[in-house]
C-alpha cells in the first residue's frame, strides 16, 4: 500500500484486524497489521512480536523475522 490510510481510520482498521486474527495466515495478518500504521515508517518491532506471537513462535529460539513485503534490505544485529 503506497498511501496510507487516514488516521482516523485506524481504529476501525484495527477492530477489523483483530477480528480475522482467526481468519487469516499469521503473514497475511502481518501485512495487514503494517499496512494500517498510519506514517510510513511502519511499525516493525510491534508487527514482528504479533507475528511471531500469531505463529506460536514467540520462544526466544524459535524467533524469526516477518517476510519483507516491501523490498527495504533487513538489518540484522550481531551478537544479541
Amino acid at each position: 500500500m503506497s498511501v496510507k490510510p487516514d488516521p482516523s481510520e485506524v481504529p476501525r482498521l484495527m477492530d477489523n484486524l483483530i477480528q480475522a486474527w482467526t481468519d487469516i495466515t499469521a503473514d497475511e495478518w502481518y501485512r495487514e497489521f503494517e499496512e494500517v500504521h498510519p506514517f510510513g515508517d511502519g511499525n516493525g518491532r510491534t508487527g514482528n512480536i504479533l507475528w511471531t506471537w500469531h505463529r506460536e513462535t514467540l520462544e526466544p529460539a524459535k524467533l524469526e523475522f516477518p517476510p519483507d513485503y516491501w523490498g527495504q534490505p533487513r538489518l540484522t544485529l550481531t551478537g544479541i
